[in-house]
């Protein structure tokens, strides 16, 4: 039997839209890892908020936090892979921006969050327990370099403002998000991807590309869904993120399409 390594995201992906995953997933999953299959979540979560899943499943295995900016894993054979983002870039962008026009900006690092304001919305996706949670004008409070840079606007009608004020940096990028989710932003380097995150763990496992599986749903997976062996896209994903992904799960996040998916893979089965 080949050996895979499974990468899935989370929200949208192994989450049901209600933030819980079924006990046939649940079970699907623990079937792979006794057949010798190696799991790796890859979430745009920190870990904090990957942690009561990584636990149900009873993982091992390394954790691809904040889209590729942090792998959490506790092997100390594994080398420390964490990407900083220099303060002073993230003070000038909200220069850039205008702070009129910016609701909140979320920066951490694994123990600190620094927020403009209270959030219940952000603390709810993003888990402040155990943290430092420091409020106040970024510009004023942030005294280090952290992990991430998500900016919450008054409207959708200034995303082309962050995109200019964007590309005067060297390398930067930035990820609108959609839904419930529309008037934030990600800003990020070009360099911070699941796929960059994921080649350093198959490296640790000596696992080679093409036997690798991916499942994601959105944008932020889309690196990983395309330079592995099999990218699944889920039937619930993005549609330019299906047109990428080598195979189309049949069923949603909401209808076990990642187990049902990975069966059919796993079975010999190349198309879904």
């Amino acid at each position: 039997m080949n050996q895979y390594l499974i990468a899935i995201d989370m929200d949208g992906t192994l989450l049901k839209s209600d933030k819980t995953i079924s006990a046939y997933t649940i079970e699907t999953i623990k079937d792979l890892q006794r057949q010798g299959h190696i799991i790796v979540i890859a979430s745009g979560r920190p870990f904090r908020a990957i942690k009561k899943y990584y636990e149900m499943l009873d993982l091992n295995t390394p954790v691809i936090c904040y889209n590729g900016a942090y792998i959490h894993f506790q092997d100390p054979k594994f080398p420390s892979y964490a990407l900083s983002f220099p303060r002073h870039i993230i003070k000038e962008i909200i220069k850039d921006i205008g702070r009129d026009k910016i609701v909140n900006v979320m920066c951490e690092t694994n123990h600190e969050i620094w927020l403009i304001q209270e959030d219940e919305f952000l603390n709810d996706f993003f888990i402040h327990d155990g943290m430092n949670v420091i409020y106040g004008e970024i510009e004023e409070t942030l005294n280090q370099d952290p992990m991430t840079m998500i900016i919450q606007t008054v409207d959708l009608k200034y995303n082309d403002i962050i995109q200019k004020a964007i590309e005067s940096h060297q390398g930067l990028k930035c990820r609108f998000w959609s839904g419930e989710w529309n008037c934030f932003s990600e800003i990020y380097f070009e360099s911070t991807n699941k796929a960059n995150a994921l080649q350093k763990i198959t490296a640790y496992y000596k696992i080679p590309r093409q036997q690798v599986i991916t499942i994601g749903d959105a944008s932020n997976d889309l690196e990983m869904l395309e330079h592995f062996g099999i990218g699944i896209a889920m039937k619930n994903a993005e549609d330019d993120i299906k047109l990428k992904a080598d195979v189309v799960s049949e069923f949603t996040n909401d209808e076990d399409g990642v187990a049902f998916a990975l069966k059919k893979i796993l079975n010999g089965c190349s198309v879904i």
